[in-house]
């Protein structure tokens, strides 16, 4: 399901997050490790963003921070959905329990749709 790049860092059973190399080798972010095994698996939380948009396939997914806002130590796969004749929704799940935490529509100022919505 890439479509232009993907980047990931395992290192004897833990996974970098908050960095990646973007084509041409410029490097972003800073890096934490944390255990592979601790992190919820992508189909469980593919699936569950999934169900709040219709059966829609994602254009992005990705770990990252679970406020958009504020940096935090907690970790959010961030599920990113291109919606037809609407607009961009994201949703984060916690990375350790694959809860919605929040679902944000938009791309630059994001409007907060909080966590029970769901795409009519």
């Amino acid at each position: 399901m890439a479509k232009e790049w993907v980047n990931a860092v395992l290192i004897r059973g833990y996974i970098g997050v908050g960095w990646g190399e973007r084509p041409g080798g410029e490097r972003q972010g800073t890096c934490q490790a944390v255990p592979i095994d601790l992190i919820v698996d992508t189909d469980v939380v593919i699936n569950t963003a999934r169900s709040r948009v219709n059966g829609l396939l994602p254009s992005e997914i990705y770990l990252d921070d679970c406020d958009l806002k504020i940096p935090t130590e907690l970790l959010c796969w961030n599920v990113v959905f291109e919606i037809p004749d609407t607009n961009r929704v994201q949703i984060l799940l916690d990375a350790y329990s694959g809860e919605i935490v929040n679902i944000f529509l938009g791309f630059n100022d994001k409007e907060n749709l909080g966590k029970d919505w769901n795409l009519n």
